[in-house]
């Protein structure tokens, strides 16, 4: 429990994560904030859950963190890699200064990845996706509120994914507006989008 304080990257520190989570545990109020601005999908990021090139580890529970860019140079909140049953709940992700790329990237052999109540402010993506082993992430993405002018939902980067986003709130517009791709192009992919709310959103959820 980190009774709501943060990892904070010294001003020297620019080569990689404040954190790498490599064995199942339960994270609560801890925020990370990181300073590398590595192009690689884990170095450019605040934490990193895995990153060993296999499915461990099983089982990581992050609730009530915060990820802020703070206006240093991470590019990225949190990366998961291979990781699988993970549950990242009530979690902040804020581009504080300049806009995070993204909140959440994912990439693996992973599985039964959900992700919950989260906010994510001033990032680009939520939630960028890598390439997938073995018919991942199977994402349970929900409840979530993505705000902020420019702040997108999700960017698959045509990757083939499985998994459901429902019941989100997202400040654009429905299809690519959110997305990086249409809405029928996601559900080819293996995405599947229901009782989602968007900016011009009238009538109800779709």
């Amino acid at each position: 429990m980190g009774e709501y304080t943060a990892l904070l990257a010294d001003t020297t520190f620019v080569d990689g994560p404040v954190a790498t989570i490599t064995a199942p545990c339960t994270i609560v109020g801890l925020g990370f904030a990181g300073r590398d601005t590595g192009a690689t999908f884990w170095s450019g990021a605040s934490a990193l859950i895995g990153g060993l090139a296999t499915a461990d580890p099983y089982g990581v529970h992050m609730y009530q963190c915060r990820f802020p860019k703070w206006g240093l140079d991470a590019r990225i909140g949190l990366s998961i890699e291979g990781s699988s049953d993970c549950l990242i709940e009530d979690c902040e992700f804020e581009g504080v200064g300049s806009d995070l790329e993204s909140g959440i990237y994912i990439q693996g052999g992973m599985g039964n990845l959900e992700v919950k109540d989260c906010v994510f402010r001033d990032c680009d993506y939520a939630m960028t996706m890598g390439a997938f082993a073995g018919g991942g992430p199977h994402l349970d993405f929900h409840g979530n509120r993505v705000i902020g002018a420019d702040s997108k939902g999700i960017n698959t980067q045509a990757n083939a994914a499985t998994g459901v986003i429902w019941n989100n709130y997202f400040n654009t517009d429905q299809g690519a507006a959110t997305f990086d791709r249409t809405t029928d192009q996601l559900d080819d992919q293996g995405l599947q989008l229901v009782g989602n709310y968007y900016k011009d959103e009238s009538t109800g959820p779709t």
